[in-house]
């Protein structure tokens, strides 16, 4: 595993199904009256469906009391919706999460095949569906057939070039498949790219991800401050402005448009202000209890689990986050790295595979595969499966060969770790330092990592020099500016635990540890803070 990447996050469009689209003001003409006056309305919704009870009450009901958090309503709708009425996909699939409880299919790639054949039959009959196309581009992009998807992404754009929800999916379709340029040349010529905020914050963003000139920041800039938008209309454009005013350092004037965008936010604009809380000095901006009124915003309440110390709850966010952009690798990467956390060496696995079904190239995903893979090893010498290492450590080598120096050293730890699970301790050993300094090199505090994975198997193999390789660790993890990475504190908490019982730790890495109580020591820098590293009851101690 390694530590997960802070870089840049781009405010690109959420590329939701159609039928959530429903749901968004992203879709509501701007003349059409504030999106705020369905708040409050299920009541009226569910009246009227009960003396009506027609198609069409349904899905507004199934709409409105879906925002609203209102579950019973939802059921009831959706119970009607699915007898059997001749609908779109979207829709039919739409009511069936709400009757398993919000709750996605366990397998989403298997079970994209027949959304996929069901897609194609309702597209035989109408083919001019434009937003049926981009479902079924969607689902071809969540089991890696990119040329089926750009295909149905075109006949969408074609059949609605003008149509704003079209053409801003599309153009993250084409930024994830590395058509930046694409993208661009799509959003730039839709005739209404100067007055639609919407438009205007996914040009922004495209035009970011490929290093053009941002041209359009002065017309959003005008569109904020012309008032003449609802707050729900705004939020991504204020967003995208706030984080160009954070990189070029005026703090002040990126918190105001933060703290602007989030008077009515999206899953979007709510992530993009958790990124901003912890890639600058700009803290509590996004209010716990707010986010978690929320529909959906999986990424935004994942990190906010996570930096609050709760990894398993922000492992159950990521998954659903997963399930939500199930056509990005993002959340396949962050499920990854928090379950090798956990060491839950299993669940690591299968979302690095459910990843590289979407990006099969993907060297991240690769390594954490062949991370879990090796974990999953049984150190027995009779019971290894020696074509299967030979083939492992063919593939880490090439990946240690290449010019990226986060992959090549990732890959050496992984050598390390396969080396030390087959029993040649030594070369284990030597593979690990090559890694930990080519982390030291380029300043990766992912070598902390590697030191604590080179721990605990010195401590799994029993070797001489498992000592000495516990003070590299620590010296590592004291001196390191990321030492309050949660992640880091978990395992390195782990790893104490660990060199107090060495003989425990299918007990010590089966331990779910609480670290709440170290919210309040980043508050009060002065309290002292020890452990109990007993893993039948493991405590942390913080003086008064």
């Amino acid at each position: 595993m390694s530590l997960f990447d802070k870089e840049e996050r781009l405010l690109l469009p959420e590329w939701t199904k159609s039928i959530d689209s429903l749901k968004s003001p992203e879709i509501k003409p701007f003349n059409g009256g504030d999106f705020s006056s369905l708040s409050d309305n299920t009541d009226d919704l569910y009246e009227n469906f009960v003396l009506n009870k027609n198609l069409g009450s349904a899905i507004e009901l199934l709409n409105v009391a879906y925002i609203e958090n209102r579950e019973a309503e939802s059921r009831v709708a959706a119970r009607f919706i699915v007898q059997g009425f001749d609908l779109p996909p979207q829709i039919l699939q739409f009511a069936k999460f709400i009757l398993r409880g919000g709750k996605h299919d366990s397998e989403p790639t298997e079970t994209q095949k027949p959304i996929i054949s069901i897609l194609r039959g309702w597209l035989h009959n109408n083919p001019k569906d434009a937003l049926a196309w981009l479902d079924l581009a969607r689902a071809y992009v969540s089991i890696g057939k990119l040329d089926s998807a750009e295909k149905a992404v075109t006949v969408g754009t074609n059949l609605l070039p003008n149509h704003r929800w079209i053409i801003r999916v599309a153009s993250r379709f084409y930024v994830n498949n590395n058509q930046s340029d694409k993208a661009h040349y799509l959003l730039s010529k839709h005739p209404m790219l100067k007055e639609d905020p919407w438009l205007l914050s996914a040009e922004i963003a495209v035009a970011e991800s490929y290093n053009r000139p941002l041209k359009m920041v002065s017309q959003a800039r005008k569109l904020i401050e012309s008032e003449r938008f609802s707050p729900l209309h705004l939020t991504e454009l204020e967003s995208s402005i706030a984080t160009i005013e954070l990189s070029n350092g005026a703090l002040k004037k990126a918190k105001k448009l933060y703290v602007s965008s989030l008077r009515k936010p999206n899953d979007n604009s709510l992530a993009q202000a958790k990124w901003a809380e912890r890639n600058a000095n700009l803290s509590n901006l996004v209010n716990s209890e707010l986010l978690f009124s929320q529909q959906g915003a999986y990424e935004a309440k994942m990190w906010e689990k996570y930096y609050n110390y709760d990894l398993s709850s922000a492992i159950d966010f990521g998954i659903k986050w997963f399930e939500d952009e199930s056509y990005s690798v993002q959340p396949a990467i962050m499920v990854t790295y928090l379950s090798s956390v956990l060491d839950n060496y299993a669940l690591c696995y299968e979302y690095a595979v459910k990843g590289l079904g979407i990006d099969k190239h993907d060297e991240t995903l690769i390594l954490n595969k062949l991370f879990s893979e090796i974990c999953l090893l049984d150190r027995v010498e009779q019971c290894i499966n020696w074509e299967r290492v030979k083939e492992w450590e063919g593939a880490l080598k090439s990946l240690a060969a290449v010019d990226n120096e986060n992959t090549a050293a990732h890959a050496n730890a992984n050598l390390g770790l396969l080396h030390y699970k087959t029993n040649r301790f030594e070369l284990g050993k030597e593979y690990y330092a090559i890694a930990c300094d080519l982390f030291s090199k380029s300043k990766n505090a992912s070598g902390i990592v590697a030191n604590m994975n080179h721990y605990r198997e010195c401590v799994l193999a029993d070797v001489s020099w498992k000592d000495e390789v516990f003070y590299e660790m620590e010296q590592a993890y004291k001196n390191s500016l990321a030492r309050k990475e949660p992640a880091l504190v978990y395992y390195f908490i782990k790893m104490n635990m660990l060199k107090e019982n060495p003989l425990k730790w299918d007990e010590i890495k089966s331990t779910s540890l609480d670290l709440s109580n170290l919210i309040a020591k980043e508050e009060k820098k002065d309290k002292i803070v020890t452990f109990d590293f007993d893993p039948k009851s493991p405590k942390i101690i913080i003086s008064k």
